[in-house]
């Protein structure tokens, strides 16, 4: 499954769904910064806050379904 995304390049937040995920599941926000964001069991569900210095570029490392929606 690919996953779902929404454009926003003024987001502060990114809602996470991974609850069908397996494994680990880990988010990093790449910028000024590198930054982990997340790095949990799956399967994972929240809201995390994306710093300005890193949130240019989100890396994904999930197995299975996820999506992101920033705002």
């Amino acid at each position: 499954m690919s996953p779902r995304y929404r454009d926003n390049p003024d987001a502060t937040a990114a809602t996470i769904d991974a609850s069908r995920a397996t494994g680990r599941f880990r988010v990093e926000g790449h910028g000024i910064l590198n930054l982990v964001l997340v790095d949990a069991p799956a399967a994972y569900q929240g809201t995390v806050i994306l710093p300005g210095e890193a949130r240019w570029v989100l890396e994904v490392r999930a197995q299975g379904p996820w999506s992101v929606v920033l705002s």
